[in-house]
């Protein structure tokens, strides 16, 4: 079952993208010429989504209390837009939750220091399912991948992951793809080793893994089906 359009939280304004700097920041032209300074909500590298002069898609908060009242939200790639506001994941992925499982919980707190997405319920097994939300942005050629920088948060999740998996607990994966230019999936082994390492050691262990693809434009998110997990890959 396939989620219908997912609107950005505020209608959509078309800039161009200039640079990004001190990581959460990015400079962008609006349509009268005018450069502002813009949020971005992204811990990463944005590797392969750095794309200057390009179109780029800002929204604009009303909270009076932000320092920066717009934010990034995607950049015009080559080939595709890029969903480069890591937050519109959970978004993303609770929308596609509400099509596949029951009585869905986010940020439910599973120990000291974790507080774990999603937890719902698979209606076939009748159990809860503990779910980690990814969101990727990183692409090498046509194969999407992440991490796109060393993550220790993410080796920690799946570190937590493999050790209830191996206590007959259900667990799950749920990367969110956020272009539409990609047709398979690979972990970033060449960025992060040990993520790598232990994404594949979960799988073993029985993670149920979804890999959704979404394509953007000014209206929104939409599904573009699931990607296919590559045995191998090299960059």
């Amino acid at each position: 079952m396939a989620f219908k359009t997912l609107p950005f939280t505020s209608d959509p304004l078309t800039a161009t993208f200039l640079k990004r700097y001190k990581r959460f920041l990015a400079d962008v032209k609006l349509k009268n010429n005018r450069t502002t300074t813009v949020h971005v909500a992204n811990p990463g590298s944005m590797e392969s989504c750095i794309h200057p002069d390009h179109p780029c898609l800002i929204t604009k908060h009303t909270n009076p209390g932000r320092k920066l009242p717009y934010s990034l939200e995607a950049i015009k790639g080559s080939r595709s837009w890029i969903g480069v506001n890591t937050q519109n994941a959970n978004l993303i992925a609770r929308r596609f939750l509400d099509c596949h499982f029951e009585n869905i919980r986010s940020e439910v707190t599973m120990g000291p220091g974790w507080r774990t997405d999603f937890m719902a319920t698979c209606p076939e097994l009748k159990r809860d399912v503990l779910i980690e939300v990814k969101n990727v942005s990183l692409s090498k050629g046509d194969v999407a991948a992440f991490p796109d920088s060393v993550t220790k948060r993410g080796q920690a999740h799946l570190e937590k992951i493999l050790t209830r998996l191996t206590q007959g607990e259900l667990c799950g994966l749920l990367f969110v793809v956020q272009r539409n230019d990609v047709n398979s999936f690979h972990p970033a082994h060449w960025v992060d080793p040990m993520f790598d390492s232990l994404f594949w050691k979960c799988l073993e262990a029985g993670l149920w893994l979804w890999i959704q693809k979404i394509r953007i434009d000014t209206r929104g998110f939409h599904d573009a089906g699931c990607l296919p997990l590559l045995s191998s890959f090299t960059p």
